[in-house]
């Protein structure tokens, strides 16, 4: 039996840092998150995120973030996480399966969309050399919600 497949339509773009403003693109993604945002980066101390996560889940979005905790321990690192865990946010911090860092940069939104690459959620990101790409691809969003999930657990929690 032969099947014929509706042609699958995946909006995908890049950004690439300095030259593009990735951080706006992240924004607008986080914006349309209605139900889940999850987020694992290796390093996270950009107030507008940061503030952006907060009012995700004021109007109850599940927000969830890992971090590597090496990186959680600089000073501004430390006031985001606490900033974000004062405003009911669950912060995991911790290593790789393996005890190396947690460099992941992933961010899914509703098991829908997808943001990835090396743009780190710092603003000095938006002044170096950094690909953010993102996609709106449920396919690869379950997928690496199952990942983010076993990073998760693997980190102890």
């Amino acid at each position: 039996m032969n099947l014929l497949l509706a042609p699958l339509f995946i909006f995908c773009v890049t950004l690439c840092t300095p030259y593009d403003d990735a951080q706006t693109a992240l924004l607008q993604l986080l914006d349309s998150s209605q139900h889940q945002c999850l987020v694992a980066v290796y390093t996270i101390n950009n107030p507008v995120l940061i503030n952006e996560l907060v009012t995700l889940h004021a109007r109850g979005v599940d927000t969830e973030v890992i971090t590597d905790s090496t990186q959680a321990a600089g000073k501004h690192e430390a006031e985001a996480i606490n900033y974000l865990r004062s405003n009911q946010i669950p912060v995991f911090i911790g290593k790789s399966k393996y005890h190396q860092i947690m460099h992941l940069k992933v961010c899914i939104i509703d098991q829908e969309k997808i943001a990835t690459g090396s743009y780190n959620w710092t603003e000095s990101a938006n002044r170096q050399d950094n690909t953010l790409t993102i996609e709106d691809n449920s396919a690869l969003a379950q997928q690496m919600t199952i990942y983010w999930n076993q990073v998760k657990t693997d980190m102890g929690f």
